[in-house]
């Protein structure tokens, strides 16, 4: 399992992940994108490119909007 972290640093940009007690640079992942909702879809896209199923819990009706668009794209299968 690894977990991912995104905003609350200084550098608003950068994205870390912890698996297996160290943690590393994601910089595929970086983005100036503030607004949680979209920054949310860039993660989405990228662990839907080596996984076959990815689970979004959140109760926001743009999040809903914005997957059901990237879904129908293609970006998320």
């Amino acid at each position: 399992m690894a977990i991912v972290l995104a905003g609350g640093f200084s550098d608003g940009e950068l994205v870390k992940i912890l698996h297996g007690g160290q943690a590393s640079n994601m910089e595929e992942l970086y983005s100036t994108e503030e607004e949680a909702d979209t920054r949310l879809l860039l993660h989405a896209i990228h662990a839907s490119q080596n996984h076959s199923r990815v689970i979004i819990r959140c109760d926001d009706t743009d999040v809903m909007i914005l997957l059901i668009y990237y879904c129908r794209l293609g970006q998320l299968s």
